[in-house]
């Protein structure tokens, strides 16, 4: 295990340096700490640098320049580690490719929102607006849906959503469909972002089973996957 520890002196106490942030390697995982105070400046940081860059003195650096311009704005920081926040866990290795078998069909929507079932019927409001809407079929009738929850902009995140009917969960039409979504996200080099409870452990498996990571844990996991093309 190997960690680097950032330290920032306070403009109130200069004498008193605190720890305020920290990347932890353990084998393949690399776990990024910071003060609760601190996530809106740290998250960039760990889409910027990416696995062993973390470490490098470029990375320490550029993060200590802009802490310190933010540090007037705070009290003193808790040494205390409770009040650190996880912002993001990665592994290195990819759930990308994960092997399930044949996928049920699925495609961009391109209805007007009236042959929803049911339990899938808030996505009818959805459908009138410019978001991105992928479903997954049975038998001719849509039974899950990955979306977006706004029209998705190029080089831009999104959050996405998704929705299956519960006679149908477990046997990948959820996947089916937010695997083309993701596939037009990329197209248009968008970030998708998936939030769900901590406890959701079908979000959980699919999330991995699409490659996504994680840059927030707590009551609730989000994740994320960039853009690539």
């Amino acid at each position: 295990m190997e960690t680097s520890f950032f330290e920032a002196n306070l403009k109130s106490n200069p004498h008193l340096p605190v720890i305020v942030f920290s990347v932890t390697r353990s084998g393949e995982k690399i776990t990024v700490e910071a003060d609760k105070r601190l996530r809106h400046l740290v998250r960039p940081f760990t889409d910027k640098y990416r696995d062993d860059a973390l470490f490098s003195a470029e990375a320490i650096a550029d993060l200590a320049e802009t802490v310190k311009k933010a540090m007037s704005k705070y009290g003193r920081f808790s040494v205390d580690p409770s009040s650190f926040d996880v912002i993001v866990t990665k592994t290195a290795a990819s759930f990308q490719g994960k092997a399930v078998g044949m996928l049920p069909p699925a495609e961009i929507y391109r209805g007007s929102g009236d042959d929803f079932p049911e339990e899938l019927a808030d996505l009818a409001e959805t459908a009138k607006t410019n978001a991105l809407i992928c479903t997954a079929e049975q038998d001719g009738r849509i039974v899950s849906a990955a979306y977006t929850f706004e029209e998705p902009t190029e080089n831009r995140y999104c959050e996405i959503g998704v929705e299956t009917c519960e006679e149908y969960r477990r046997r990948h039409f959820a996947l089916a469909a937010l695997r083309v979504l993701l596939t037009e996200l990329e197209k248009r080099k968008v970030t998708a972002i998936y939030c769900y409870e901590k406890k959701n452990e079908a979000s959980d498996a699919l999330s991995a089973a699409c490659g996504f990571e994680i840059c927030e844990e707590g009551y609730d996991v989000a994740v994320f996957r960039e853009g690539k093309n």
